[in-house]
């Protein structure tokens, strides 16, 4: 076995003190790995962002170089466009992916200096970064500070998901919008995606209001218990997947579907794959089927 460390050998541990040894070190390295992964993260996310910020102040520099006090709003989005375009091609990911990677990256350099700092540190990880963005957007200045440096405290002890659990929850305490005004706004986010998956399968979701969601889980838990019995196989998740096909589907959709292949099932779904996100932005970098 090699310290990862110092890159010599060792020979296997022979006693439980000099496993538990080995195995400390080779935890140690893990986490090491990890604050590296961090820190390069927000290393990107610095970059990113002077991408877009560069591409804006060329817009702008070009415009007064011909009289203009500054690049117009088409001049503007062109120049985003283009600059989306180029780094999707870099980093050889769809479009989609570096409007989002932009967006993140202008909210951790400009809004989030608590979070920005615990990444470049290494402190925490950018999936817990990425909680914070989401419960810290759309608020005013007072509240995201308040919530970023609440957050990024408590992402360094936590897990991601269990960060998700606070940030909902302290998101709710400072957001100073009604409920109702916040849940109007949400509504036109309401969607469904489809996201391919292995071996002829592939995740629906769906973006629903939470009364709507629960109250259809709920119903497909009823029809999938209701069918539960000793001669029964399936399991309960099993039944809910069935239930909601039966729901859906009419018969002679389930007959079509169940006549077909598993290649052509999967033909079918990679062809719609460009429902994900509700866009209609196809993956540029899939590649055809045979």
């Amino acid at each position: 076995h090699v310290d990862p460390s110092t890159g010599t050998s060792h020979p296997l541990p022979v006693t439980y003190a000099e496993a538990d040894e080995f195995l400390g070190v080779l935890l140690d390295a893990v986490v090491a790995a990890d604050r590296e992964l961090a820190v390069a993260a927000a290393r990107r996310a610095e970059l990113v962002d002077q991408v877009r910020t560069w591409s804006r102040d060329s817009v702008d520099a070009l415009a007064r170089a011909r009289g203009k006090s500054r690049g117009s709003r088409d001049d503007h989005m062109i120049a985003a466009r283009s600059t989306t375009a180029e780094l999707a091609c870099a980093l050889r990911v769809p479009e989609g992916s570096v409007m989002a990677l932009l967006v993140e990256s202008e909210a951790l350099v400009h809004e989030l200096p608590a979070t920005m700092k615990a990444l470049r540190d290494g402190a925490l990880s950018y999936r817990h970064a990425q909680v914070v963005m989401s419960a810290t957007a759309a608020l005013d200045e007072a509240p995201r500070l308040t919530l970023d440096t609440m957050l990024a405290e408590r992402a360094t002890t936590t897990t991601v998901a269990n960060l998700g659990r606070v940030a909902r929850r302290a998101r709710e305490r400072h957001d100073p919008r009604p409920l109702v005004d916040r849940h109007t706004a949400a509504l036109v986010e309401r969607h469904v995606e489809l996201e391919v998956a292995r071996d002829g399968m592939a995740w629906l979701h769906q973006l629903l209001p939470a009364v709507q969601a629960s109250a259809i889980f709920h119903r497909l838990s009823d029809l999938a218990a209701a069918c539960q019995g000793p001669d029964e196989p399936r399991t309960l998740a099993q039944l809910r997947a069935d239930a909601c096909v039966e729901l859906l589907l009419d018969d002679d959709a389930r007959n079509a579907a169940a006549a077909g292949s598993v290649w052509s099932a999967r033909t079918e779904v990679d062809t719609t794959r460009g429902t994900r996100s509700g866009r209609g932005d196809a993956d540029p970098g899939a590649e055809p089927l045979a």
